[in-house]
């Protein structure tokens, strides 16, 4: 394994197709999120940074988010930062073991990894299997760091014992070997996780774009790397799964979202993924039942309480579509999908005068197309306003004539 590549060698190329997502979806935190994480690989650290602080800005409690900006502060030797960043509203709510691995962070920054050994002993003892096992990454890290080769070994061999699943993909990048680590190796997986575990998410989507791997590095390498550097199975399943649902294969792609949940029972997006698989495949009472075992787990998903709207609304269910939407509009008011599909339900339904505020706040977001306009053209007809109605009418007719048909 004396030359492995780094699994980070393509990552300008997913810079760019992060790009084209964040111009095509703006207000996207997860986007900015991801992108800030890239730059800062790639070394952008003040693209990183606008990103973090714009994902956040969007969802100030966005946990990853939160402990991206925190490695990013000690990349730009910014380390004063992290006191003022855990004391903020979304520090306060970050988890005991997340605070505990900013303050590692922070520990290194100012004083160097054995320093921050010390802070990795007090959150994450040794005795018992971790209940975050990234965490224990964290001390793998910092023992390479600290040139602690031996003990690196023998924690590296509690970390396959504790979590046993990973040590094929261990295996797999030459990170674990009956031997003993390689040197280079340990260099290269020292210098890829450089204390953020969340770097591994990088990793599944450059897998997903396969050819920014560079020749060295398929997919699939880099899916092995991503278990390496955050010790995340569940994560694992999902990239594998979607790359089977992209193939078409729907038979390869649930067994592969199944694993996912065993993985992590608790962890709300293998239930999502199944959800769409099966609404894409025309099954939508299965869809649902996915969907709202996601929603058991994390109720505060809009986007999920927006598809199941549309579901219910496909299986005539009326009621429980409304629900829905009215559910994801209390938890984003600003989801204009949402709005619009409310809005075309009220009026389907004669409640009229309640339909054509929700159309006309649609409107006034920016979004514009012909069939809503023709819509509103039939409220406005049938709430005896000809005028507004004729106005509504011709701007239809103008939004056909550019193209805009949607």
């Amino acid at each position: 394994m004396k030359n492995q590549p780094s699994p980070l060698q393509g990552i300008r190329d997913l810079c760019r197709e992060l790009d084209a997502r964040v111009e095509r979806h703006p207000d996207y935190a997860d986007y900015r999120n991801m992108r800030g994480l890239a730059r800062a690989h790639a070394g952008d650290l003040d693209g990183a940074l606008v990103d973090l602080q714009e994902s956040l800005r969007r969802n100030p409690r966005y946990a990853d988010a939160l402990m991206n900006l925190a490695w990013l502060y000690v990349e730009r030797r910014e380390v004063g930062r992290l006191r003022e960043l855990l004391d903020g509203r979304g520090g306060r709510g970050l988890s005991s073991s997340r605070r505990g691995h900013v303050k590692m962070l922070e520990a290194y920054g100012r004083w160097g990894p054995h320093a921050a050994l010390e802070i990795v002993e007090s959150y994450a003892p040794r005795e018992s299997p971790p209940t975050d096992p990234w965490l224990e990454l964290d001390r793998l890290w910092l023992l390479w760091q600290d040139k602690r080769s031996t003990d690196a070994d023998a924690q590296l061999r509690r970390l396959v014992s504790w979590v046993p699943e990973a040590e094929s993909h261990l295996r797999a990048v030459g990170v674990f070997e009956d031997h003993g680590i390689d040197p280079h190796t340990a260099q290269v997986w020292a210098e890829a996780y450089r204390g953020n575990p969340n770097v591994a998410g990088i990793l599944r989507e450059c897998a997903r774009i396969c050819a920014c791997g560079g020749p060295d590095l398929r997919g699939d390498d880099l899916l092995h790397w991503s278990v390496a550097l955050s010790l995340d199975l569940c994560g694992f399943w999902l990239a594998v799964g979607a790359h089977h649902d992209m193939g078409r294969r729907a038979v390869e792609a649930e067994s592969a979202f199944r694993q996912a949940v065993a993985a992590d029972p608790k962890h709300a997006q293998p239930h999502i993924q199944l959800g769409l698989l099966f609404a894409a495949l025309g099954k939508p009472r299965k869809s649902v039942y996915e969907l709202e075992r996601a929603l058991d787990l994390q109720p505060r998903f809009a986007d999920v309480r927006y598809l199941l709207g549309l579901l219910h609304e496909d299986l005539g269910r009326v009621d429980d579509a409304e629900a829905e939407y009215r559910n994801a509009l209390a938890i984003n008011p600003g989801f204009v999908m949402a709005r619009l599909a409310l809005g075309s339900l009220l009026e389907a339904s004669g409640i009229l005068e309640e339909a054509l505020k929700m159309l006309e706040l649609v409107r006034t977001s920016g979004l514009s197309s012909v069939d809503l306009e023709e819509r509103l053209a039939r409220i406005y007809d049938s709430l005896g306003r000809r005028e507004a109605a004729d106005e509504a009418r011709q701007r239809a007719l103008d939004l056909a004539d550019d193209g805009n048909t949607a």
